[in-house]
């Protein structure tokens, strides 16, 4: 989720992965997921020898501290588990912090404020299994969302505070179900279901990476963790639950994947390296993540994302979009209905750039009001941050700046003109009202890189939550709950059930919590 109200002119990103920086993540030793070779998997089932300084007992034992992580924490303690919360970082929440709100139908809330009614889960899975040709695992998704109400319910008993306010999610949604943290911001669930957790009496840990899985027999016994100042943990755990937020920060994983990060942005917590994801694998579990996918939005290097500026540019409609050979390579309204779907076309490339021109900035601040867009878009050109921003003339000069064919830039904007003129897109089918001529100078062109926020989906999991093998049997002792092991979706993560991937967050670490304790703690 993006944050709202972004003050205009903030541009530089400050922030942006550098080169050093990728070579820093890649670092990280054995956070990436190897392939499903015979000596991938033989590599990944040799597991460090550890040297434990200390051990603790306890029954169930949660990875991750974020949306997922919390729930799981929370219900093992009301159920009477003896529960460890560890948190590799200093700081507890993950990219919990950074939700808005979450998904629900039939709250209480939501029957007090009467919106959505009469929303059922057969109006919520039609809108998402037509879209995934039916490739989705619709009991997941029966699970989640007829727990949806009695999740909120229950995340208020525990002082999660709402706002009060149930809706569309700024018009992306299809339906009156996003129920508003208050102030959006996902603090206000994270910390109380935190203090919750510790009422009850789980143990929270943060700096306490979790390394390895203790496996015996093929079962989950526990796990080894790496202290604060350096010394290993042995946790003797009946169940391990993963909950580590994904891989979205592993370079090296993401380079596998076809992701070059040089250009990249993380909009996201740090320390999302795939651990959960790591671990699970060496224990054998199913690995879905690259047919998983991301909440990701282009953007370009050295903007700030959350410029009204790049906002407004980069969400595709009145622009052309080319790739690396000057070429028109699709829709540029492809984003309508699914806002991802944008960062899925221009992956389709080996790299994309959209071109603007006076006539499109008219364009945008008639529909949008945003007076000053030429003006940002001057600032942006001026900086240039990453040889990927410039503005000229005419369209020939437009290219040699950017390093693209001039003649093959020239001509493709002469037949996407001829379209704007024809109102028809013979091309990709693009709306008559978005196609809009690239004719008054000045031209401008920015190439689009990618902001990630987190990955979603990396390994199978059953209805129970356990981690599941490639042949669907559980790994005794494992569950994999929120973004690890999130199989509501397959690449792309719509928005037209919105917040329902936090939604999973919540109702997965409960379930993860409630079978580990009657399988293995009870």
């Amino acid at each position: 989720m993006r944050e709202t109200n972004v003050t205009r002119r903030r541009f530089l990103q400050g922030a942006g992965m550098t080169a050093a920086s990728i070579a820093a993540v890649s670092m990280l030793g054995g956070c990436s997921a190897k392939g499903n070779t015979e000596a991938d998997t033989a590599a990944q089932n040799q597991v460090a020898t550890y040297e434990p300084s200390e051990t603790m007992d306890v029954d169930i034992v949660v990875v991750g501290s974020g949306s997922s992580g919390v729930a799981a924490a929370v219900q093992a303690a009301e159920l009477g588990a003896k529960t460890l919360l560890l948190e590799k970082s200093t700081q507890t929440g993950g990219n919990g912090r950074l939700t808005e709100g979450m998904f629900a139908i039939n709250s209480q809330m939501q029957k007090q404020l009467g919106v959505g009614d009469g929303v059922t889960f057969t109006d919520i899975i039609a809108a998402e299994q037509e879209f995934f040709n039916y490739r989705i695992n619709n009991l997941l998704w029966k699970d989640m969302v007829d727990a949806s109400g009695d999740n909120i319910d229950w995340m208020a008993s525990h002082g999660v505070k709402f706002s009060g306010v149930v809706d569309d999610y700024h018009g992306l949604g299809k339906f009156d179900c996003f129920h508003w943290f208050v102030d959006g911001r996902g603090s206000n669930y994270i910390d109380p279901m935190l203090e919750s957790a510790q009422n009850l009496g789980a143990t929270v840990m943060t700096e306490t990476p979790a390394l390895d899985l203790v496996i015996e027999d093929g079962a989950v016994r526990g796990l080894y963790a790496e202290k604060e100042d350096g010394s290993i943990l042995q946790v003797n755990a009946k169940a391990v639950i993963l909950t580590s937020g994904g891989y979205a920060q592993n370079a090296e994983t993401m380079a596998e994947r076809g992701w070059n990060l040089t250009y990249s942005h993380n909009n996201g917590v740090e320390g999302h390296d795939g651990d959960g994801l790591r671990m699970a694998v060496s224990a054998g579990a199913h690995d879905v993540s690259r047919e998983r996918c991301f909440l990701r939005e282009a953007y370009s290097y050295g903007i700030d994302f959350f410029a009204d500026m790049s906002q407004t540019i980069h969400r595709g409609g009145p622009v052309l979009w080319v790739n690396q050979d000057a070429e028109r390579y699709t829709n540029e309204g492809c984003g309508s209905f699914v806002p991802q779907c944008v960062g899925n076309a221009v992956h389709t490339q080996a790299t994309s750039y959209l071109v603007m021109s006076k006539d499109v900035i008219d364009e945008f601040v008639a529909r949008t009001g945003y007076e000053g867009l030429q003006a940002d878009m001057d600032e942006a050109v001026e900086q240039c941050p990453g040889e990927n921003v410039y503005r000229a003339d005419s369209i020939k000069e437009l290219a040699e700046l950017q390093g693209l064919d001039a003649a093959a830039l020239e001509e493709t904007v002469e037949r996407y003109n001829e379209l704007c003129g024809k109102a028809v897109d013979e091309d990709f089918n693009k709306t008559a009202e978005d196609l809009v001529a690239l004719k008054t100078a000045p031209f401008y062109i920015f190439r689009q890189d990618m902001a990630f926020w987190t990955s979603i989906g990396g390994v199978d999991t059953n209805r129970k939550m356990e981690v599941i093998t490639a042949k669907g049997e559980p790994v005794p002792g494992l569950y994999a709950a929120g973004t690890d092991g999130c199989n509501l979706y397959r690449e792309t993560y719509t928005m037209s059930v919105p917040a329902s991937c936090n939604a999973n967050n919540c109702n997965s670490g409960r379930t993860a919590a409630r079978s580990a304790y009657e399988t293995c703690v009870q």
